[in-house]
């Protein structure tokens, strides 16, 4: 669905970091699109969530021509719109993932920000609301700084929990609300439309775009596997099934989170 919904709705450059699989490849360039192939993360690297930022910075490097860039996930992430559609304020956009709340109510991010920068850090911007570091979008300048302040941020913690999934929501949300980065804040379902927990607020008639009370047609669908009537919308729509590439339940997964967890509280040599 990411894909077939982005070239339906944006016939400009695209990039992607990928593994090398053949016939991903074989059909990424049916349709235009770039790539980085990059390895595979073993299990003493930092997780990919936490590569990509060094992974998006370096092809950001490369391609001179991409004057703005909307970095995102692709596993849920769906668009009706192109994202470069309305107009960007500044260098920088960061997207709220609740437009209710404030990160003392968003348990996982603020897990994520004491285990990483300490109790006190989050005290301090704990009544800041809670972005998402899976959609941003900016300028090339403002992209290159987000990233390079995120690396820097998640170089700080143990290698152990800088470098693990949910350290780049963390970098991400201090890198900003403590002002290393200049960000415009967007409303949740502005540009972006982060369903995740909350209670949907979009219809739409059949064959219609997803749209807020007001008649606004959000430009991106965040994490809406998450809520099946507007997964079953945007399959109906886009003509494409929904795939979860996550990983299965299965011991071998649940005892290789216990020995990351291990290894979070183990003294390290540095």
């Amino acid at each position: 669905m990411f894909l077939h919904t982005l070239r339906a709705h944006h016939d400009g450059p695209i990039g992607l970091v990928v593994h090398n699989d053949e016939a991903l490849l074989a059909r990424l360039d049916e349709l235009a699109i770039d790539v980085m192939i990059v390895p595979r993360s073993r299990w003493n690297e930092p997780h990919i969530v936490v590569q990509r930022i060094a992974f998006a910075a370096a092809f950001i490097e490369q391609r001179p021509e991409w004057t703005h860039v909307f970095m995102c996930d692709s596993r849920d992430v769906a668009f009706q719109r192109s994202p470069f559609e309305d107009p960007l304020q500044g260098e920088l956009e960061a997207h709220i993932e609740r437009e209710v709340g404030v990160l003392s109510d968003h348990a996982a991010t603020s897990k994520w920000i004491r285990r990483c920068f300490g109790a006190d850090i989050l005290e301090r911007i704990h009544h800041r609301p809670a972005l998402c570091a899976g959609t941003m979008l900016g300028t090339r300048k403002g992209m290159l700084q987000i990233c390079a302040a995120m690396e820097f941020l998640m170089a700080i913690p143990r290698y152990s929990v800088g470098g693990s999934f949910g350290a780049d929501q963390a970098a991400f949300n201090v890198a900003i609300h403590l002002g290393l980065i200049d960000a415009d804040i967007a409303e949740n379902y502005g540009r972006v439309a982060t369903v995740g927990a909350t209670a949907p607020q979009l219809t739409a008639a059949a064959g219609e775009p997803l749209a807020r009370p007001d008649g606004f047609v959000p430009a991106v669908i965040h994490q809406y596997d998450r809520h099946q009537q507007i997964l079953a919308h945007l399959e109906e729509t886009s003509g494409t099934r929904f795939v979860d590439g996550g990983k299965q339940q299965t011991i071998g997964n649940r005892l290789k989170r216990l020995l990351t967890s291990v290894r979070y509280r183990l003294p390290e040599l540095r």
